[in-house]
This record gives structure tokens, sequence and C-alpha cells, in this order.
């Protein structure tokens, strides 16, 4: 009878010793996460009038109506554009050029909006560093961090590369070497550096954010610094709760908990234009 109590005894303290024991802080600036809001006052009109010199030439263009007579000046353009092996064959039917139009005024509301949250990105009192500290005796090992914050908030990764603005299309019958079509270097210009490690980054639809960070390495007792991250906050609230959890695999379960993060009472404006 009380071997079979000391077994059981024994195999319950070891399932406890096992369990994953640590805790995640944050590690803001002194004075609080600043705030951040987005003035979209001016962007749909920059992109409005975009939009109307883009299409401006289709619109004008003396080809798409046969009652209209071509210039003589027009012809005069013409003949010398084939000595100069140059054409004004657009390819593109005025459906196709509309439609190339609006996907790079989507392009460019992204860049103007993305611009000034990269360059919101390198301040440091945007920034956040988690912390996961082991309170066990022993060594963990592929420790995984996931920490989720809600309300009017989204997150962004400061070592992000700087957001590359769209290329404009090509004008309506704009004149270009023959040669031209075959060529396509956007390849060279258009590249993305690529980031090997950082935080996965979720932003929600309703609202909130979810980061995942890499697995980290945490000996008995000390903590670690996770990979910093930027949280765009627009609340009036003086704090705001994130949630945590965590997973290691050298032990077993899930350990999690809650926590309070002070803003500062800075409210930095951005100009989308």
């Amino acid at each position: 009878m009380f071997a079979g109590l000391l077994k059981w005894l024994g195999d319950w303290q070891a399932k406890e010793k096992a369990k994953l024991d640590v805790v995640v802080e944050a590690h803001a600036p002194e004075v609080g996460v600043a705030q951040c809001t987005l003035d979209l006052t001016d962007l749909e009109r920059t992109l409005a009038a975009e939009r109307s010199d883009l299409l401006r030439p289709l619109d004008q263009d003396p080809a798409r109506n046969p009652n209209t007579p071509l210039p003589q000046f027009a012809r005069i353009q013409a003949q010398l554009a084939r000595g100069l092996m140059m054409t004004d064959h657009d390819g593109r039917s005025p459906d196709e050029y509309r439609a190339e139009v609006e996907r790079y005024i989507d392009e460019r509301r992204e860049f103007l909006c993305a611009k000034p949250l990269h360059g919101f990105a390198q301040d440091p009192h945007a920034r956040v560093q988690f912390g996961v500290t082991n309170k066990s005796e022993q060594y963990l090992k592929e420790v995984q961090v996931v920490v989720e914050v809600s309300g009017n908030v989204f997150a962004l990764d400061p070592e992000a590369p700087e957001p590359i603005e769209p290329k404009r299309p090509r004008r309506w019958r704009e004149w270009r070497p023959s040669f031209d079509r075959y060529t396509n270097v956007d390849f060279l210009t258009q590249s993305q550096p690529y980031r090997m490690r950082g935080p996965q980054i979720d932003n929600l639809e309703g609202g909130g954010c979810r980061i995942k960070f890499d697995p980290v390495v945490v000996h008995a007792k000390k903590t670690v610094e996770l990979d910093p991250v930027v949280l765009v906050i627009a609340t009036k609230e003086p704090v705001a709760e994130f949630k945590w959890s965590a997973t290691s695999e050298s032990r077993e379960g899930i350990c999690g908990g809650s926590e309070k993060l002070v803003l500062s009472d800075t409210l930095v404006t951005l100009t989308c234009t």
C-alpha cells in the first residue's frame, strides 16, 4: 500500500517538476509606449489627381474618336518615330489600361500609408521588447512565445525593409523604343530584401494583433529578450493589455498570463500623402 502511494507521489512530483514555468514581461520605454494616429485627409485627393493624370491621355486620344481628324503634326511625329525605331502601339485595350491604373492606385495607397509607418517604427519610443524568464532550475530549449494585444492596435516589425514605391504605369500610347516591349528589368528595381528571421505578425481584421516570436533557449533563472516590435496604438486609455502564452520542447504543457502596457501621453500624427 505504502509502496503504491510513494510511487504515485514520486510520479506527481516528477510531473509537476516537468511543467513549464516561465514568465513573459513587456519592457517598454520609461515614458510609456507612444500612441499613433494616421491622417488620411489628403490621401484620396492625392490619389484622385494621380488617377486623373494617368487617364487623361486615354480620354483625349483622337484615335478613339473616328470623327476627330488626326492633326498634321501627329502624322509627322508618327513618321519620325518609325524612322527612329519608336512605336506608339500600346498593346493594351482601354479597359486593360484602366485596370492597370486602378491596380497602381491601390498599390500607391498602400505605399503612402506604409512609408510614414516605417519611419515611425524607427522611433525607439514606439518599440516594445518582450522578455521571457525561466523561473525553473533547468535549462529550457525551443521556448516559443506568442503575444496577443487586443483593441485599436496593430504591430510592425522595425527590421522590415523600407517599402518600395510602386512603378507608375506607362502612359497610354507613350512613345517608346520598339524593342522595349521585349525587355523587363522590373525584377532589378522592385525586389524586396529578404529577412531570414523575425517575429511573425498577424494583424487581425477586427483590431488587435498576434505576434509569434522565434524559439529561444533560456537557461535556468535567466531572462532572454525577444525581437523588438512596434505597436501602433490609438486609444484614450492610459494602458493596454496583452496576453501571452509559451511552450517549450523541454517541458510539457503550456503556460500563459496577461500583463499591462503603460502608454505615454505622446500622440504622434502621421500624414499619408
